[in-house]
């Protein structure tokens, strides 16, 4: 599943670890990015058996235009 569509018309997208990007086998396939229908992104981070580590909110432009940081 690469793309979700809300009941309100939204769509979000999803991207995950490939064999190009990581040798760790345990990490293959886990959920990368979720990116929301106006580019706000949440990347994900893992341990390396396979575990969520972290989840940071890539920085971007904010409502009023300003650039947020990444946090």
């Amino acid at each position: 599943m690469t793309a979700v569509t809300d009941a309100g018309g939204r769509d979000f997208t999803l991207t995950y670890y490939t064999k190009a990007e990581t040798p760790t086998r345990a990490l293959r396939g886990k959920l990368k990015t979720l990116t929301d229908h106006v580019g706000h992104a949440l990347e994900f981070t893992y341990y390396e058996d396979g575990n969520l580590r972290s989840i940071r909110e890539r920085g971007g432009a904010g409502d009023d235009g300003m650039p947020t940081p990444t946090r």
